[in-house]
């Protein structure tokens, strides 16, 4: 009995060492598969492979190093277009230079005093052109702005008669309007043609300061204009506003009689063109008359108060011929005895 299972169990050891003897012959990979403790090397390896080729390793590596993703934080951080954008608004060349030129460039010209009362000067120039470019008017202006601290009232007034008469326009006494001028240039230059064009035609208005303290603002305009003729013409003009309240005052506002005062400026006037005429060896510079042309002055607008004394304005051709120019006669304060105590420069500080 003993035999038979002895053999029994040699024929089953057999048996088995046939089959793995066959399975040998078959290969690793077979063993692999039938081998419960090397599965999990194989399935090691594999899944490095897997997530280094794999979606997830993809991202993880972007996630990771994050190229794109960097690229737009710095993009964020730095921002050169939007830093560009900015830079233009705040440096903007074009419009800056515009505002420069109305804003800043006056600032050479703006006059502070004591009292803290300013005064802008503000420019501007615009062109008018032919079809081929040619420029055929240019008009010119220079308009004060006025600032009363404490009083703006009264600056706004100021502000707004200097602007209610804009220079050249229909009903302005100073100058030809400019639709009209326009017209002018345009048939002048079909006449002569761009080779035998001499100049552009111009209209220049401008404003000047005079006496600015706590009693008085003023101001001299002179008006210019060029129309292609032998000389250009100018008209000079003077205005007096009153600081507290704005108001442009008269001849009458400022001098305690009206009769006295206008007999002392036509004495005054003619002893100074007298004294004029003796300076000149043939003749006399005045038209003849002249002197009865003077009885009219002082002309409302053709005067103002000064920081030295009383103008008086008298323009060209008026009493002299065109080489004489414009006259500017000034009565200083000590001898403008007609004027109101208030307006009277010694007693400004009153």
């Amino acid at each position: 009995m003993k035999n038979g299972i002895f053999y029994l169990t040699a024929l089953m050891v057999c048996a088995l060492g046939m089959t793995a003897c066959a399975d040998g012959k078959s290969g690793e990979g077979v063993r692999q598969e039938g081998s419960g403790q090397e599965l999990p090397e194989t399935v090691l390896v594999e899944e490095p492979q897997e997530a280094e080729s794999g979606q997830e390793g993809t991202v993880q590596t972007q996630e990771e190093t994050a190229p794109e993703t960097d690229s737009v934080q710095t993009q964020e951080e730095t921002v050169p277009e939007t830093d560009s954008v900015q830079t233009q608004e705040e440096t903007v060349p074009e419009t800056d230079s515009v505002q420069t030129q109305e804003e800043t460039a006056p600032e050479t010209e703006v006059i502070r005093t004591d009292s803290g009362l300013t005064v802008r000067f503000d420019e501007a120039e615009q062109n008018y052109e032919a079809e081929d470019g040619t420029v055929l008017l240019t008009v010119q202006t220079r308009f004060p702005v006025v600032t009363i601290p404490g009083r703006e009232q009264a600056a706004e007034a100021i502000n707004r008669y200097v602007r209610s008469g804009q220079a050249f326009q229909s009903e302005s006494p100073t100058g030809p309007p400019v639709e009209e001028t326009l017209s002018w240039a345009e048939e002048d230059y079909k006449t002569r043609g761009k080779d035998m064009w001499p100049a552009a035609y111009l209209l220049y208005e401008g404003y000047w300061p005079g006496r600015l303290d706590e009693n008085v603002v003023s101001f001299g305009l002179e008006s210019y204009s060029y129309m292609g003729g032998a000389h250009p013409n100018m008209v000079v003009h003077g205005f007096v506003f009153d600081t507290q309240t704005g108001e442009k005052l008269s001849f009458a506002d400022v001098v305690e009689d009206v009769d006295a005062a206008s007999e002392a400026v036509v004495r005054f006037l003619l002893e100074e063109t007298a004294k004029l005429d003796e300076s000149v060896e043939n003749g006399s510079i005045f038209f003849d008359g002249y002197e009865e042309t003077l009885q009219s002055y002082p002309k409302e607008d053709k005067w103002y108060l000064g920081e030295d004394g009383f103008h008086i304005f008298i323009d060209t051709y008026e009493i002299a011929p065109y080489v004489a120019g414009n006259f500017d006669f000034v009565i200083p304060y000590g001898e403008a005895d007609f004027l109101r105590e208030k307006f009277k420069k010694e007693g400004m500080d009153d």
